[in-house]
């Protein structure tokens, strides 16, 4: 089963949240970023195919 947060005809959204944790090796600081992925879909002959996606940050902690 398949869950879109919208659905219409041939194109469909689907979201996610994300967190993701960067450690920088020179001097081993952590940057964290949360946020939403938006994926755009799009049904052809083999498929759902990605037709856009943007990355939204929320928030932030740590050394950029």
């Amino acid at each position: 089963m398949n869950r879109f947060d919208t659905l219409d005809g041939d194109t469909a959204v689907c979201t996610a949240s994300f967190q993701a944790t960067h450690r920088r090796k020179a001097d081993d600081t952590l940057w964290t970023l949360g946020g939403a992925y938006r994926s755009d879909l799009t049904r052809t002959a083999a498929g759902r195919r990605i037709s856009g996606m943007a990355l939204t940050a929320v928030w932030s902690d740590g050394t950029r």
